[in-house]
């Protein structure tokens, strides 16, 4: 039962820990400006949104960058 208990908590630590370590390592790469780095999940939870909407911010800033840059060139 202990090892049952062990176990179940270990699997629960890391479905919290493994998205937030992405999130952070995206947030990490965004803050140096690597803005090609993208995030991936096929979570249908909170943290998968929370990865899908890092993943479309990023987009949208690289987005926004190349159309800023493509005006200045203009």
């Amino acid at each position: 039962a202990i090892g049952l208990a062990v176990g179940l908590s270990i699997a629960l630590l890391r479905s919290i820990t493994n998205p937030l370590e992405q999130v952070g390592q995206a947030m990490n790469r965004l803050a140096n400006g690597d803005l090609t780095y993208r995030v991936h999940s096929s979570r249908g939870d909170e943290f998968g949104r929370l990865l899908a909407s890092m993943d479309g911010t990023m987009n949208r800033l690289s987005d926004t960058l190349a159309k800023v840059l493509g005006t200045s060139e203009s």
